[in-house]
């Protein structure tokens, strides 16, 4: 890693400018006097002995009390830990000042997303939120990021059926591999993520094949458009269901079941339809 890319990492971590550049050069030249490391720097020293009161303040600076002071940078791993107790306990703090805030029950509008950690980071919560079902249509590279996920929503009850393009067995889950799914995933240039979550939230995302960025993705609370896009998807999954039970030599039975679980899905009380509903009256 290049002496930038060191500093820019600091920098995320809530370290001033000047205040990375120090650490890190003292993590290769400890200990040093101010005066040095204000030259290697190259920053007036003035401001490099405040940026070393700061460093010291938030202790991961050691120094020696002589007539001239000297920095030690204390080793980058109890620095990463002190700074991950103290984002712990601020986090904390945080949700318990927070869980008083009550969050708007739903609204209608659509909102676009434009990076692919936060889809990530939305998928993640509409399956943590969701109390009785989820319908996902994910291609592959998703998937592989998003299993720990799935497995946890199915694990504590959540329903969940899979709509899948090469095969993959989740405990507790319902799969369902799209026939021809390679010539699917030739035509499409790209990674698509998909989801209803209690026919009350919707999220569409399509994502480039290395899956860094969003090609285009929204998220909305609509209950028409969740409902509608969930009817959708379970037409579709049960059609691929239907369509891999008579390519395999099933008998007709296996058909109507199905079409039963397709009627079953489709008239459960969930709270997408209960919403909309609600519109209606």
């Amino acid at each position: 890693m290049t002496a930038s890319h060191r500093i820019q990492s600091l920098m995320e971590l809530g370290l001033t400018d000047m205040e990375s550049r120090i650490y890190a050069f003292l993590l290769g030249e400890s200990p040093a006097t101010g005066y040095k490391i204000s030259k290697a720097i190259g920053k007036p020293t003035a401001n490099t002995y405040k940026s070393l009161e700061s460093l010291e303040e938030k202790g991961v600076l050691l120094v020696e009390k002589g007539e001239r002071k000297h920095y030690r940078a204390v080793p980058h791993e109890e620095m990463l830990d002190r700074f991950e107790r103290k984002f712990l306990m601020l986090k904390q703090s945080a949700a318990e000042a927070l869980a008083t805030v009550d969050a708007p029950k739903w609204d209608d509008h659509v909102y676009h997303i434009h990076s692919s950690e936060q889809v990530y980071a939305r998928f993640q919560t509409m399956l943590e939120q969701a109390e009785q079902f989820a319908i996902i249509d994910i291609f592959p590279g998703p998937l592989t990021r998003l299993q720990p996920v799935i497995e946890a929503g199915a694990a504590r009850g959540l329903q969940i059926i899979l709509k899948v393009y090469e095969e993959t067995n989740i405990k507790g889950v319902r799969t369902v591999l799209k026939p021809h799914a390679s010539r699917v995933r030739r035509k499409w240039k790209g990674q698509w993520i998909n989801v209803v979550a209690d026919s009350a939230e919707l999220l569409l995302a399509f994502l480039s094949e290395d899956r860094k960025e969003v090609h285009q993705a929204v998220w909305t609370m609509s209950p028409f458009l969740s409902v509608l896009y969930q009817i959708g998807l379970l037409s579709e999954v049960t059609l691929d269901a239907i369509g891999t039970t008579l390519e395999s030599g099933d008998d007709l039975e296996a058909v109507r079941d199905l079409i039963d679980d397709y009627q079953a899905q489709t008239n459960q009380p969930l709270k997408g339809y209960a919403a909309l509903q609600s519109l209606m009256e």
